[in-house]
């Protein structure tokens, strides 16, 4: 070890000079810099000698980050549009439209989204002016058993581009989507019991009809029957175009 030897460091922006690194070593000796965020000039001094001055360059990486996503829910809800800024991550209801608008800090050269399920991954093109880029997608949930189950397309997304020299963002971080499932409406025909019902020419039969919807409403419930692959009845018994939340009977 050779306790003479140092490494004299100083800013290009004159924030410090010759700052002080002991250097350690058998033979040959070394100096560890970490988080270094600025261009730096450095010397070698051992004892009275002082070697000539050496620059390390500091390139900043590509950098995108999410700076607000806006949500653009399905006609049927009566929600507004709403935009929540400085958030990545997306939670919404399935069908909602969402947009992605991020800024790096560098002119874009292209951008894209990387979409995930699981180990799956597809990319979406970003449209982009200077600094900022937009993306867009529509939630959707989808069944890999058959029908038996759903789970959200996409799970996870990231953003990246690439600048003017042709550098990619390094996509480390991962936003996560979780979507919403709308809960289908349940409709049953409360009278008659029976499946199978005997009626005689010209007459009638009452059919008295339940149906709820616990999350968006209901806004419309139609009787349609059918014969031999015929249409013969399509007729709206009930409509409420504002949308009615609970049971209908």
């Amino acid at each position: 070890m050779n306790p003479w030897s140092v490494l004299l460091i100083s800013a290009k922006n004159g924030s410090f000079v010759d700052r002080e690194v002991p250097m350690s070593g058998d033979g040959s000796v070394m100096a560890k810099l970490t988080s270094v965020q600025q261009t730096l000039f450095y010397r070698i001094k051992a004892g009275d000698a002082l070697s000539p001055e050496y620059q390390i360059q500091v390139r900043v990486a590509p950098l995108i980050e999410v700076d607000r996503i806006e949500y653009e829910y399905p006609p049927y809800t009566g929600r507004q549009k709403v935009v929540l800024e400085a958030r990545g991550d997306i939670r919404a209801l399935e069908g909602t439209r969402v947009t992605i608008h991020a800024k790096t800090n560098e002119p874009i050269k292209s951008a894209r989204m990387e979409l995930f399920h699981g180990k799956a991954m597809e990319k979406e093109v970003m449209t982009f002016t200077e600094r900022k880029a937009t993306g867009k997608l529509t939630l959707q949930m989808v069944s890999r058993d058959g029908g038996k189950t759903f789970v959200p397309k996409h799970d996870r997304y990231r953003l990246r581009f690439k600048n003017a020299a042709d550098t990619l963002s390094d996509g480390a971080l991962d936003y996560q989507i979780d979507v919403i499932r709308d809960i289908a409406p349940v409709v049953e025909i409360l009278d008659p019991k029976s499946h199978n019902i005997e009626v005689p020419e010209d007459g009638q039969l009452p059919i008295e009809v339940r149906a709820v919807d616990s999350d968006f409403g209901l806004s419309q419930i139609k009787l349609h029957a059918q014969a031999n692959d015929t249409t013969v009845l399509n007729y709206v018994l009930w409509e409420d175009v504002k949308g009615q939340l609970g049971q209908v009977v």
